[in-house]
């Protein structure tokens, strides 16, 4: 059995590992910092300059944990076998877990601000999590 055409299922693999976790939970609803939208995260919350300031360095420090990521992704796919299942589903498990990684740096990263939000921020927040029909995350105190 000609195993090669496995490097080709590598992607479907991991899109398929990655969307069976999401079924049948609601999706948490994120702020998304460090992404394109700080400006939006701005208006639409009223940041004052603290909070804008601690918005643009968590924002810094997001990018730099995605380039690790990234990183990390691509020596995965460049160095892990990938000649049989058995080492797709291995490697399909490692990039899951990488996948978890970025996704609970992002979470925490959002809750650090939502952790500076006042009571009228925070009920905005809810306030468009029900809209979109995503669960909104505590925040810490």
């Amino acid at each position: 059995m000609n195993f090669q055409c496995f490097k080709y299922l590598v992607p479907a693999v991991v899109i398929l590992l990655s969307l069976q976790s999401s079924f049948g939970q609601q999706q948490e609803c994120t702020l998304g910092v460090g992404g394109k939208d700080n400006e939006v995260i701005i208006q639409v919350f009223q940041l004052n300059q603290e909070q804008q300031q601690k918005l643009e360095e968590w924002s810094g420090e997001f990018l730099l944990i995605q380039k690790e990521h990234r990183d990390n992704v691509r020596e995965l796919f460049d160095t892990h076998p990938q000649d049989t299942p058995s080492q797709l589903l291995q490697m399909s498990e490692k990039f899951a877990l990488l996948k978890e990684e970025l996704l609970t740096a992002s979470r925490n990263i959002d809750r650090k601000l939502l952790a500076l939000f006042n009571d009228r921020q925070y009920m905005r927040y809810i306030e468009l999590c029900e809209e979109v029909k995503r669960r909104p995350m505590l925040r810490s105190e």
